[in-house]
């Protein structure tokens, strides 16, 4: 007996509908996703072009280059929408507003902010720096380094906000840090060295100007004209000679405008005469006079000739009541002439008028980009007249009540 085969039936019309559709659906399901994973991916790509010209667009002057440049960037920016780095696209594009002087409002940024990539978060500090929003560049600059990652950009934008805010303790833990991640980078050694300018600090302007002048690959003039300045504060004139000849190599220019620099060194090596001789043949600036009868007097004092020296200083001090320099050459003069007292009150008052400088340099940052900031101009004020200088007190006082003003608005 036979035993009878199955034949298989034929599919039927609904079965391959069924089997052509579901292969449709699953070519189509790759399809979006293939999509979706190309936008995904061109988006962060073009956000990451977009940070990294935003970056470099906070540092370069306005003009009609910049602006083309931005215009570029913020459509990158917006080609972004759609995708994962969506939040971090429109705080860019609010900041670069900003950064333009557009008055573009500003939504919940503690919200948006947990959803932003750090670099993105840091770049944004950078574009409400350039615009003067210190608060906002400030915010968000804290919010990049809390983060932890990133951490270049990050200690970048909180260098550069916590100098223009005065806060130099910051700043200077800030940029060493960023010193030793970047080795290579000029800026935080740059702004080492203004902190420690600003603090009076020759020998750590002098660490710091040194690895600036080693990490700038263009000219690096005006940092070795400080660079000397201060080595020949610390009366190191071997350093400073070796320095300064490098500088008056540059050009003739340079040379030209670094004649006190070198009246200076020479008076440091002790060539009286040659000091002299440039000082009696200069022409120096309204700014340089000042610092040129300074070191008259200082030749005067070598020559032991004390009482034209507290003649010339006390001439000095007459024009200049806050030139803490010739405060402390006039009581050293006092003291080598025999009086002590007087001398002591001299050089107390060179003290003083360091740490007031040392406030008023910050505060006069703060008061530069905060208008409404009516606290500084008012302690600015009172400062500038502890050290005699009315017309400077007068005009942050009314600075003070403009800002009050504009602030009740």
């Amino acid at each position: 007996m036979t035993t009878p085969v199955d034949t298989p039936k034929p599919w039927s019309r609904h079965s391959r509908l069924l089997l052509v559709g579901g292969l449709a659906i699953i070519v189509l399901t790759g399809s979006v996703y293939s999509y979706l994973s190309f936008k995904e991916n061109r988006g962060r790509a073009n956000l990451s072009l977009a940070r990294n010209v935003l970056e470099k667009l906070v540092f370069q002057p306005d003009g009609r280059e910049s602006t083309a440049t931005a215009d570029r960037a913020e459509q990158q920016l917006k080609s972004v929408f759609g995708t994962s780095s969506e939040r971090s696209a429109q705080l860019l594009i609010v900041a670069l507003a900003r950064s333009r002087g557009v008055r573009v409002s500003v939504r919940d940024l503690d919200q948006d902010t947990q959803r932003c990539n750090t670099a993105d978060i840091a770049v944004a500090s950078l574009l409400f720096f350039k615009g003067g929003e210190l608060s906002l560049a400030d915010k968000m600059a804290a919010a990049a380094v809390n983060r932890g990652d990133e951490r270049s950009r990050a200690l970048k934008a909180a260098t550069i906000v916590s100098y223009e805010l005065g806060r130099d303790e910051d700043t200077a833990r800030y940029a060493a840090e960023w010193s030793k991640i970047e080795p290579r980078d000029a800026m935080p050694w740059q702004y080492l060295a203004y902190v420690a300018e600003d603090r009076g600090f020759s020998n750590e302007a002098v660490i710091a100007f040194r690895n600036q002048i080693d990490c700038t690959s263009g000219s690096a003039d005006e940092s070795r004209r400080r660079l000397v300045f201060h080595l020949i504060k610390l009366g190191n004139a071997a350093e400073a000679r070796k320095e300064f000849d490098k500088l008056q190599s540059t050009s003739q220019s340079v040379a030209q405008e670094s004649r006190l620099l070198e009246a200076r060194l020479l008076f440091l090596e002790g060539k009286l005469s040659e000091t002299q001789q440039i000082l009696d043949q200069t022409k120096f600036t309204e700014q340089e006079r000042t610092d040129a009868t300074l070191l008259r007097a200082q030749i005067l004092m070598e020559r032991s000739q004390f009482d034209n020296a507290t003649t010339e200083l006390r001439d000095c001090i007459a024009r200049d009541p806050a030139n803490q320099d010739a405060h402390y050459l006039l009581g050293q003069a006092l003291a080598r002439s025999g009086k002590p007292a007087e001398a002591k009150k001299q050089l107390e008052t060179h003290r003083q008028l360091l740490d007031l400088k040392v406030r008023i340099n910050s505060l006069e940052r703060q008061a530069g980009r905060q208008s409404d900031n009516v606290d500084a101009r008012l302690t600015l004020a009172e400062l500038y007249r502890q050290l005699g200088l009315m017309e400077q007190s007068k005009l942050w006082s009314d600075s003070a009540r403009n800002a009050k003003s504009s602030r009740s608005r």
